[in-house]
């Protein structure tokens, strides 16, 4: 009993191990592919076989839209072609056992030297190798509108691998710690660093998701009409992932902003009439220049010149301080200049001090002299009349 035990465990064991590749893709068959390395579009289309629906269009383009997930690499080496890939939902999974290069390939391969262009829909799930999710070969370009890449791109140095979103899909790149390093601004068009030596195992995704048109959002990406002084502004309702609608949303309108002081005689409200007054100016708006009609200021740097009077004592000077006087506007009463006034000096007389030896000196001198006050010497006065009567007794004897 025991051992029929074991042996029907064992079989259970197995049978499930045996469906257990099957069910790594739930839902979808899954074709082993290989390494699948194509030079020509009829070896593309033979050797995706059923696992893929493979046509060209009137531009030449060569369209491949999968039925079935691929196991293994997908080499194309088709030289000048451009493919448009629709993964249709399904996964490319490069972990290919069968390899026989020592290691496992990537996904999908644009090989250098192909020249070619591969452009990436359908929401794909693109599983890395040993190394890359996808590779891009030297001159090759990729556009990726949606996508999953569950590890790094590989290049031969600098590839072209950008970004080209369509309407409805949505672009970001999640790392290993899961930091979001892609936002809206940089979801229809943007470049993406591709490694040569790097095979970290960053996700890359862009998926498609149905547009809420709920935001909300003032900034330039959405404006249709600024808001002015009288009119509101205008902008596009968006999606969470930054597109944007054509439904509308308005703000209020900004109001005048009164506040430049512009001194022109346009903008004068009344002219100083003298002293006591300045000029007064209307306010202009700094965003549209209308002239205010309610707000006005006084120009300070205006001046009228006032009216002097003389000058006017405050304080008398005396002999112990100085005083002081102004002048002032008649008008307005404003000090226009001020000025001191020096204390006054003492003029009181001081009789000499004079000696006794003095005093007699000058009685004698003043004894002595004429008393006339005539300073004439007498003997000069003698001889002038005796001079006369000796010429008037001459005359009377002799004529």
């Amino acid at each position: 009993m025991k051992k029929r035990k074991i042996l029907s465990i064992m079989l259970v064991f197995l049978m499930m191990i045996s469906f257990l590749p099957t069910n790594i893709y739930a839902n979808d068959e899954t074709k082993n592919i290989g390494q699948l390395s194509v030079t020509t579009y009829e070896q593309l289309k033979n050797g995706l076989g059923d696992a893929a629906d493979v046509s060209l269009d009137a531009d030449g383009h060569i369209n491949i839209k999968l039925n079935k997930n691929l196991k293994g690499q997908l080499k194309l080496d088709i030289q000048g072609a451009y493919y448009v890939f629709d993964a249709n939902g399904k996964t490319l999974d490069g972990d290919c056992e069968t390899s026989t290069l020592g290691y496992v390939p990537e996904s999908l391969c644009l090989e250098h030297g192909s020249n070619s262009t591969m452009v990436l829909k359908g929401n794909g799930i693109y599983k890395r190798g040993t190394y890359y999710a996808i590779f891009c070969g030297s001159g090759c370009k990729y556009i990726i509108l949606s996508a999953r890449l569950e590890g790094s791109i590989g290049s031969n140095g600098g590839e072209d691998v950008r970004t080209q979103l369509q309407d409805g899909y949505e672009c970001y790149l999640a790392t290993k710690n899961g930091k979001n390093l892609f936002d809206a601004e940089n979801t229809k068009e943007n470049k993406i660093e591709v490694r040569s030596l790097d095979f970290s195992e960053d996700v890359y995704v862009f998926e498609q998701h149905n547009h809420v048109y709920n935001q909300e959002v003032e900034s330039s990406k959405y404006l249709k009409q600024a808001a002015t002084c009288v009119t509101p502004g205008i902008y596009y309702k968006s999606c969470t992932c930054g597109a944007k609608s054509n439904s509308e949303f308005y703000t209020g309108h900004l109001g005048h902003d009164y506040t430049v002081k512009v001194k022109k005689e346009a903008y004068l409200k009344s002219k100083a009439k003298d002293c006591t007054e300045h000029d007064v100016y209307w306010y202009v708006c700094s965003r549209c220049g209308k002239t205010s009609t309610t707000l006005s200021y006084a120009d300070l740097d205006s001046k009228v010149d006032h009216v002097s009077s003389d000058w006017i004592i405050d304080k008398e000077a005396t002999l112990e301080s100085d005083g002081s006087k102004h002048k002032e506007c008649t008008v307005c009463k404003e000090v226009l200049e001020t000025e001191k006034i020096a204390k006054l000096e003492n003029k009181a007389t001081v009789t000499p001090t004079v000696k006794k030896e003095e005093i007699k000196t000058e009685t004698k001198t003043a004894t002595q002299a004429v008393k006339t006050g005539d300073n004439t010497n007498i003997i000069e006065v003698v001889c002038l009349l005796v001079f006369s009567l000796v010429v008037l007794t001459f005359v009377r004897k002799y004529c």
